[in-house]
């Protein structure tokens, strides 16, 4: 099923409504250079979403969908359970075959992760910022610790505080991946 919005009102109001459809792909039309969305249900997305509203800035937008019954909507996301990722690809001003940057390959090694991502095309190359909702086990917990620590640039991982502090706070090597 294919939706239109005109305006981001309606999108959201639309996601409040949509408990039981599970989310395909979500773009903007025009504007920003990349939006993803990747999220179980339609719910965790609304969640991600307003945790950053400049994530859905003004336009139209156009929603790809399924309906599906099976979901379990009974865990609410809690903003505490995500991880925030800094990243960016460039080319050097003085080496223009050389690319520097994780953000392809962090990109890819989160595809089993619900996550929200914004890039935009800035003079110097793309830049981005990643929402990953954190996964409940210890062993997902320290492997995603892993993937942000070796292709993010710099990455947050909540410690239950609420702030951002030296010790959730933390640089990755994701700037010559």
């Amino acid at each position: 099923m294919r939706k239109k919005f005109s305006n981001k009102n309606d999108l959201i109001n639309w996601l409040k409504k949509s408990t039981s459809a599970a989310l395909l792909s979500i773009s903007l039309v025009g504007g920003v250079q990349e939006i993803r969305y990747q999220a179980s249900s339609v719910r965790a997305l609304f969640e991600i979403s307003q945790f950053s509203p400049d994530y859905l800035r003004d336009g139209a937008y156009v929603v790809e969908c399924e309906d599906t019954s099976n979901e379990d909507e009974s865990d609410d996301l809690v903003y505490t359970n995500i991880a925030t990722a800094f990243t960016f690809k460039g080319r050097l001003a003085r080496h223009p075959g050389k690319i520097i940057g994780g953000m392809d390959s962090l990109k890819g090694a989160l595809v089993g992760y619900q996550y929200t991502a914004k890039v935009e095309l800035e003079k110097a190359g793309y830049i981005g910022h990643l929402l990953v909702l954190m996964p409940k086990s210890p062993e997902g917990l320290e492997s995603l610790e892993s993937i942000l620590h070796n292709l993010s640039v710099a990455y947050i991982i909540p410690d239950g505080g609420g702030n951002i502090n030296q010790v959730n706070f933390k640089m990755g090597r994701g700037l010559w991946v």
